[in-house]
């Protein structure tokens, strides 16, 4: 019974190819539509957290200006300094919003020399914690530690570029131990970076703060503070946190906490937090439209399957007048519905994930050594399993009201039926 049930089903596939061919087709574009525009949305998200960073390592960029207005006795323009107590005063009055607060004292236009070659880049003497808050991957070596802080060690992290040029060499591993002149000062490079976010720069040097501020910058101003985030909720508590930093600074450095050329703050989190929304926002059309995409699909099903059943009443009729069950031509219709949607969104499914790979692919060599905007569009596995199960079983009910009317019908009718 089941292998005449299955030969019957595809001998009623194999005399109406194109009929088979048109549902099939309205299967798989929609859920390769749907699966292309998740994945491509995925992959802008997976973009524009790289080029911010991720929500925990959002920072916060602190420097100083001159005075506009007036405050307790001192009048407008007056200069307005940041110091290294600052940088801890602000670690620990916003911990509650802030992970590190890493003091930046920066030296422009160095000439980075070894050998007979040699280079300007911008010096930053900083703290332990900078490359990490920058998101700065170390491809060789370690970081600025603890001791080379206390000890005002003469040690450097260089850039991956820098090591091009100054030791014509790509690999990073060579330049360790390797000593170079900055500004005419010995300095062992311990470490080689490469940038993973767009706004760090690409070629500068990182030394302790204190070694920079022992040697050359011999008073404790500073360039600008950094601060390492932790986790906001939303654009809300970001503007809070804002106005906090604001009043410790003016109450610290004797500022009006309302002028707005006193204190400069570029605020990469509030920037990550709108753009993450818009994004989400995105994500969200993107599965309305697909979802749309898809129903049309089912639709689609639904209507060839019914014609179908239509166009076969009189096949159906004979089959009832020789005694086959009503049930058989049932599950006939049903069978026939459950095959085609299960290759048809297999199919479908398999050509959006290879055409996100694609993508993928594309995307990154076109960026080169540039930023990339479209990280590794995916869509996860679950998310493709329960995907193809919903047009599976969306073709299946889609075929049991045709089948059911199929099997209802009487063999008079079925045996007269002129279409």
């Amino acid at each position: 019974m089941r292998k005449e049930l299955l030969a019957d089903v595809l001998l009623s596939m194999r005399m109406n190819k194109g009929r088979i061919r048109l549902t099939g087709f309205s299967i798989a574009w929609g859920i390769f539509i749907l699966i292309l525009l998740i994945g491509a949305g995925r992959g802008l998200v997976n973009g524009m957290e790289r080029i911010y960073g991720s929500n925990v390592n959002a920072t916060v960029k602190v420097t100083t200006g001159t005075t506009s207005l007036p405050w307790n006795g001192y009048g407008k323009d007056r200069k307005i300094w940041i110091e290294e107590k600052d940088a801890a005063l602000l670690g620990e009055k916003l911990a509650k919003y802030v992970e590190h607060a890493i003091p930046i004292k920066a030296m422009r236009n160095v000439e980075i020399a070894c050998g007979k070659e040699h280079v300007m880049r911008t010096v930053n003497g900083t703290s332990t914690k900078f490359m990490e808050a920058m998101d700065a991957r170390i491809v060789a070596g370690r970081s600025i530690d603890a001791l080379d802080m206390n000890m005002a060690r003469s040690v450097c992290v260089i850039s991956l570029t820098t090591v091009k040029a100054l030791l014509k060499t790509s690999r990073a591993e060579d330049a360790i131990g390797m000593t170079v002149k900055l500004a005419d000062r010995p300095f062992t490079i311990v470490g080689v970076y490469k940038p993973t976010k767009q706004y760090v720069a690409q070629n500068d040097v990182f030394a302790p703060v204190t070694t920079i501020t022992q040697l050359f910058v011999h008073d404790n101003r500073l360039t600008a503070i950094w601060l390492k985030m932790k986790k906001l909720k939303d654009c809300e508590e970001n503007a809070t946190f804002t106005s906090a930093l604001k009043h410790i600074l003016a109450n610290a450095r004797n500022f009006s906490p309302r002028d707005p050329s006193a204190l400069l703050i570029f605020n990469m989190y509030d920037e990550y937090l709108v753009t993450m929304d818009t994004l989400h926002s995105i994500q969200s059309f993107v599965w309305i439209v697909g979802f749309a995409t898809l129903l049309g699909g089912v639709v689609g099903v639904s209507n060839i399957m019914l014609i179908t059943v239509r166009e076969r009443t009189r096949e159906f009729g004979v089959m009832r007048a020789l005694g086959c069950h009503k049930s058989y031509i049932f599950l006939l219709v049903t069978i026939e519905a459950l095959i085609i949607s299960f290759l048809s969104g297999m199919v479908g499914m398999l050509c959006g994930l290879g055409c996100l790979k694609a993508l993928g692919d594309i995307a990154e060599m076109a960026a080169g050594d540039g930023t990339l905007v479209f990280v590794n569009p995916n869509v996860p596995f679950y998310t493709t399993l329960t995907i193809t199960a919903i047009i599976i079983i969306a073709g299946v009910i889609a075929g049991y009201i045709p089948a059911r009317q199929a099997g209802k019908m009487k063999i008079v009718d079925a045996l007269v039926f002129t279409k």
